[in-house]
Parts: C-alpha cells; sequence; structure tokens
C-alpha cells in the first residue's frame, strides 16, 4: 500500500470509526462505574461526589465503609480490573444522570451487578420460553431476593455473556460449552410486556437452545 492509500485509510479511521470506538468505550465505562456504585450504594455507601449523589442520593446512606456480601466485593475487583483495561475515567464532579438511564431502573435492585458484555456479538435471546418456573435472583446465590420468574411464554434475553461456577465466584471466561450449573445475568420480558427484569438464573448455559427436561427449551433462539 502506498503512502497516499495509507494516509486515506488512517483518515478514514479517525473521521468514522475512531469516534464510534470512544463512543463505546465510554458506554461501557459508564456501565461499569455504575455497576461498581450500585453494589456499594446496596451496602449503605454514603457518596461524596456530585454524580454519586445524584444518581443514587445519600437518603438511606449509613457509612463510607459499606458492608457487601463475597460474590459483590469479587465482582467490584472484576469490574475494576475492566475499568483500568479500558483505561476509564467518568467524571465523577457532573450531575447529569443521562448517560447511566438504561442501568439505572431495574438495575438498582441487584445486589450483584454484572460487568459489561464480553462479547456483544455472542448475544442471543430465547423467545416463548417453554418449560418449568425459573427463578431470577439479585445475587448469583440461591439465598438472596427472588426478582422475578420466568414463566411459559416468556422472553429470556443475554446480552451478557458471564458466567460464575455455582458455589463460587469462579469466573467461566470465555464462555464454554458445559453441563455443569452456572449463575448467567440476564433480562427476563414477561409476556406481552416491553420492560424486562434482570437478575441471576441458575441454569446450564446450554439449557435454553436445546430441549433439556431440566431447562426447557425456546420456540425460538436468536443470536
Amino acid at each position: 500500500m502506498d503512502l497516499m492509500k495509507q494516509a486515506f485509510v488512517v483518515f478514514l479511521y479517525l473521521i468514522f470509526i475512531s469516534p464510534l470506538y470512544a463512543a463505546n468505550i465510554n458506554q461501557s465505562c459508564n456501565e461499569l462505574w455504575f455497576a461498581r456504585n450500585a453494589m456499594l450504594d446496596r451496602g449503605g455507601y454514603c457518596f461524596s461526589s456530585p454524580l454519586g449523589q445524584s444518581i443514587f442520593n445519600n437518603e438511606d446512606c449509613s457509612t463510607q465503609s459499606p458492608s457487601i456480601g463475597k460474590a459483590a466485593r469479587e465482582m467490584i475487583e472484576e469490574i475494576r480490573k475492566d475499568e483500568r483495561d479500558l483505561g476509564c475515567s467518568v467524571d465523577t464532579n457532573v450531575t447529569d444522570a443521562g448517560p447511566f438511564l438504561r442501568f439505572m431502573s431495574e438495575r438498582m435492585q441487584l445486589d450483584v451487578q454484572p460487568p459489561i458484555p464480553e462479547d456483544w456479538q455472542s448475544q442471543y435471546s430465547c423467545i416463548d420460553y417453554q418449560g418449568e418456573p425459573i427463578s431470577v435472583y439479585s445475587a448469583p446465590d440461591r439465598s438472596s431476593q427472588v426478582l422475578a420468574t420466568i414463566n411459559v411464554d416468556g422472553d429470556i434475553s443475554f446480552s451478557h455473556q458471564f458466567m460464575l461456577r455455582d458455589g463460587t465466584f469462579d469466573v467461566l471466561r470465555p464462555v464454554r460449552t458445559t453441563n455443569e450449573r452456572v449463575w448467567q445475568f440476564i433480562t427476563v420480558f414477561a409476556e406481552g410486556e416491553a420492560i424486562g427484569k434482570t437478575g441471576w438464573i441458575l441454569m446450564s448455559p446450554t439449557a435454553f437452545r436445546t430441549p433439556l427436561s431440566q431447562g426447557g427449551s425456546c420456540d425460538v433462539v436468536t443470536g
């Protein structure tokens, strides 16, 4: 490739690709920041930054040394690693909650948040689930709060391809085909509803793709 063509390729990258990449990085950094601080908020953390106070408010806060569970602590460490890898630097001196709104509603109920998606290309959905009811938990722990139930004809979105082994915080990266039961982060939409509930389910990773009696199946699998 001659110098003129190389310069043209660089020009196209700067004009088209670089801003898109930067936007995706910003979105990922916002999600990571929100996820990490939402877990601290659940533990009663009192925020001192304008952004933290704007999103979480301090009305029910009690400490700057919050008590949170082992899974939440270890997830925070996972998220910090992702933030370092991406070079994140969220401006916490602002009060604009707009960039965080798509994470805020249902996910405020979670005790353990997910990290960013490992690979958006691996996202898939289960349309019209057929099987026994499945509980959706606030944390990857069967003693945590049940936030929702996946019933027949519900739709399930797997946008975070992130799995944890049951009973530990062993992270499965990348996603592997396995018959062991693992925790997966999902969004479930009840039949006819456009707004979903997020949370953790304990299933085989392949349960929805195949008609396993233990996990049911889907009328349609996309992705």
